[in-house]
């Protein structure tokens, strides 16, 4: 009985390897459904690098828009007096704190001006004041860019016959007030 039961035993794996035999792949073909898995692994690992790659680019700080004057010699400004080439026509509010206020000249015999002060508008409301002043043909502006990249900072870069006038306001800590900083220059051609 013994060997009657090892013959059955022997006859079915017999059995089984023929039709494994039958079913196996070659050695040199990959089941679809490994293909479809290493496809899978291969996109995820293109989704990862792309949003890696694109993450880090939107993290490095970009160039601050500046027409500074090179090789400057900074003369400081009284607060109660605009820098000596500041366009007197730009309208500012009255009675602020002023943060900076100065004259810059270099060798070339280009001047730049800069008055910086706290405003108690918003970065909106100001940005909209200074768009209507620069837009207004009567105040002889060619608005060159307005950039508002979110609710708390915007630039504004504007030229006349004289030079080049950039506006960058950036929006306070909170205060009991809404708040904004204004950043006036104005760069002369050189």
């Amino acid at each position: 009985m013994k060997e009657r039961k090892q013959k059955k035993v022997a006859k079915g794996l017999a059995h089984h390897k023929s039709l494994l035999k039958d079913k196996a792949m070659p050695e040199n073909k990959i089941s679809i459904g490994w293909r479809i898995a290493i496809i899978a692994v291969i996109v995820v690992a293109l989704i990862v690098i792309v949003w890696v790659v694109w993450s880090s680019l939107q993290q490095k700080p970009k160039p601050p828009v500046s027409n500074n004057v090179v090789g400057n010699q900074i003369t400081q400004v009284p607060a109660n007096q605009l820098p000596a080439v500041f366009p007197p026509n730009i309208p500012m509010e009255p009675n602020r704190q002023i943060v900076e206020n100065y004259n810059a000249s270099a060798a070339n015999g280009q001047e730049q001006a800069t008055r910086s002060f706290q405003s108690l508008q918003t970065v909106a409301a100001n940005v909209s004041l200074y768009e209507n002043f620069l837009a207004d043909p009567k105040n002889g502006w060619t608005v060159l860019s307005s950039t508002t990249s979110n609710t708390a900072d915007a630039t504004l870069l504007a030229k006349n016959a004289g030079g080049i006038l950039t506006i960058e306001i950036s929006q306070l800590p909170p205060q009991p007030y809404p708040a904004s900083l204004v950043d006036i220059t104005y760069t002369t051609n050189p």
